[in-house]
């Protein structure tokens, strides 16, 4: 996991460096390099990306960028297959509904207001997915997001396709049947039955904020922590490894066969029946005061040779 976040670091300090290079280039000759296409919106007017450009970034392409226009022939294109694509940002402030067109959109996605928003034909969004409406946002054909998908406010977001986030997730009613893989966090907050059937790996923290029970059948790895506190029931039969601490405090059913690394704090104190002495813990178990008891017991009945009368 170091491993990992040392080459995360190691590629945004390559990002910076290529975007403040080429923010050079369009100060000392007015051209515009193709990797800054992307962050500007699609009147062609530069917003950046506050978001994932540090602050120095930001303040010095903000400075030298502010009078760029992009000319109108760069800002859409359409495929061999005649799909429609965004090759900049799409940025919108509205209450009123809103469609979005475009079968991609090279760089993020960002609205503000309580506008409902579907995008029926979209299937890639390069950067980041975000929304501030309370409301719902529908993206039936959605199958892959480079950056964020940000919807903290949002009623439910309606994504069955969506197999690979690139960062971080955050939710409300959450409707991801297809979800595959989430490369940093994963939040979902007031979804009650979670139900993730192709989730494989989330390369951050797992954090379940109010559901009461949480199925991932097939999820191997989790590269933070794994938090579901309200969940009474948490099944996970594949789960091998989580990377920080995993807190089940109110869970009293608990299915995690093969669970077998816990770097921080395992919480599992409500589960009578959840014990396996080869999770290795790198802080605390806080197990069930008859969970080891009951283990034994369950082992020596097992173990125990039939007697043939």
């Amino acid at each position: 996991m170091k491993s990992t976040k040392m080459a995360a670091l190691r590629n945004r300090a390559k990002f910076e460096k290529e975007i403040l290079a080429a923010v050079d280039v369009y100060h000392r000759t007015g051209e515009i390099p193709e990797i800054l296409v992307p962050f500007f919106e699609q009147n062609g007017r530069w917003i950046g990306d506050r978001r994932n450009m540090t602050s120095p970034t930001y303040k010095i392409s903000q400075a030298l960028m502010k009078e760029a226009t992009l000319p109108v022939a760069r800002r859409t294109n359409t495929s061999n297959r005649g799909k429609l694509i965004l090759l900049t940002s799409f940025y919108r402030k509205t209450n009123h509904p809103l469609t979005i067109p475009w079968n991609e959109v090279r760089g993020g996605i960002k609205l503000k207001g309580d506008a409902r928003f579907s995008a029926p034909h979209l299937r890639v969004v390069g950067h980041d997915i975000y929304a501030s409406s309370n409301l719902k946002i529908d993206l039936p054909r959605l199958r892959c997001v480079g950056g964020d998908l940000d919807c903290p406010h949002t009623w439910r977001v309606h994504a069955p396709r969506l197999c690979a986030v690139g960062k971080s997730v955050q939710v409300t009613e959450v409707d991801l049947p297809a979800l595959e893989s989430v490369g940093n966090r994963l939040s979902m907050r007031w979804t009650d039955h979670i139900l993730v059937p192709r989730l494989q790996t989330v390369g951050g923290a797992f954090h379940v904020h109010c559901a009461t029970s949480l199925h991932a059948p097939v999820i191997e790895t989790v590269g933070g922590a794994l938090i579901a506190t309200h969940a009474h029931t948490f099944r996970a039969p594949n789960l091998h490894t989580v990377c920080c601490s995993l807190l089940l405090g109110r869970a009293t059913q608990i299915a995690a066969p093969e669970l077998r690394f816990v770097r921080c704090v395992l919480d599992t104190v409500v589960a009578a029946d959840f014990y396996n002495p080869e999770i290795q813990v790198g802080g605390t178990w806080i197990a069930h005061p008859q969970a080891a008891t009951r283990w034994r017991a369950r082992k020596l009945l097992t173990s125990r040779p039939l007697i043939d009368l």
